[in-house]
């Protein structure tokens, strides 16, 4: 599934309305249903909220496998973590600062 679809599903499977996922990213509803309608890219701050608001990672919404490692040891310390980043997101990112 693309981004798009991605969080169509998470907005039905959630019962939200677009009117309150637009009030959550700050957008008034005609510049939330251009992003579903033309596949305008949502900003990096949209995403955090988007994610926030359907309480899944980033990572889900992008489609990618997040891989954490995170092995405590017996003094309840951490031994080590990884983090896998979306290309897509990555991309995204790039683009931005360009």
């Amino acid at each position: 599934m693309k981004l798009l679809e991605k969080v169509i599903f998470y907005l039905e499977s959630k019962r939200l309305s677009q009117e309150s996922v637009a009030y959550e990213l700050g957008l008034n509803l005609s510049q939330y249903s251009r992003r579903e309608s033309v596949n305008i890219l949502f900003k990096a701050d949209e995403i955090a909220k988007l994610s926030a608001l359907f309480e899944i990672s980033a990572n889900e919404l992008f489609g990618d496998e997040t891989i954490i490692f995170n092995n405590t040891n017996q003094t309840g310390g951490n031994f080590a973590q990884y983090i896998n980043l979306p290309q897509e997101l990555i991309d995204q990112y790039e683009n931005r600062i360009k």
